[in-house]
């Protein structure tokens, strides 16, 4: 076998390992969030993703480790879809308006695909530390979001709002929708989901509104909850 084909065996190789963690992780992720950490074992996590126990041990170590992962990439992720909300809306909006719509259409994501709510509100329910563990990435900066509070408190310092406390009210908005649908349609009067997910949308957006001192030419009034949505982009490694 000369140099060139081994590099190549080598390469394919290394992307089928990668390949193989990705689909690991994708189907751990799954698990956790429809049956919760503690009710998961490898042996299931490796059955389910049609590999042997002992190449997920090699690949991971352990099952907190496979935790620490997914927890990694959502934290990543979410990082990336702030920014990319931000860069498809229109250029020169005041920092107020950028936070409210930002935050409208994380929401409104959440509340379309709760998974990402579902795995958080588990790692709480764990041991300490993984909930260290998940919280650790929003005590550093958040450069995004912090700094569009910054701008905006120069206008209006009297506001008690921070960043963590806007993203505190998004979480509790997407949870409390994916845990308590009954109450949900209950407090809405209606007997269809998205209709409620939009009406819970619609108390967000005006409680958000008021908070960021939204003027009207700005306050966003679609029909359904989808108009608001932004796409997710592709991820580039798969």
């Amino acid at each position: 076998m000369n140099s060139v084909t081994e590099k190549k065996q080598g390469r394919r190789t290394a992307q089928e390992a990668e390949q193989t963690k990705k689909a690991i992780l994708k189907i751990a992720a799954q698990l956790f969030c429809r049956f919760g950490y503690k009710k998961v074992s490898l042996r299931q996590i490796s059955e389910q993703a049609n590999v042997s126990h002992s190449l997920l041990r090699y690949h991971f170590g352990s099952k907190e480790k496979i935790w620490q992962h997914i927890s990694d990439h959502i934290y990543q992720y979410f990082q990336e879809y702030f920014q990319y909300i931000i860069d498809s809306l229109p250029q020169n909006l005041p920092a107020n308006v950028q936070l409210y719509m930002l935050m409208n259409r994380v929401l409104a994501c959440s509340l379309h695909d709760s998974r990402a709510i579902t795995f958080l509100a588990d790692a709480v329910r764990q041991e300490k530390s993984m909930v260290n563990y998940f919280l650790e990435p929003n005590r550093k900066n958040n450069q995004l979001i912090d700094g569009l509070i910054q701008k905006f408190k120069q206008d209006h310092p009297d506001s008690p709002l921070t960043s963590r406390t806007l993203r505190w009210q998004a979480s509790m908005y997407s949870h409390t929708a994916s845990t308590l649908e009954p109450l949900m349609l209950h407090a809405f009067e209606s007997d269809n989901r998205q209709s409620a997910l939009f009406a819970h949308w619609q108390q967000f957006n005006r409680l958000l509104a008021s908070q960021l001192y939204i003027s009207n030419e700005y306050i966003e009034s679609p029909s359904c909850l989808d108009e608001i949505i932004v796409p997710p982009p592709k991820e580039s490694n798969g």
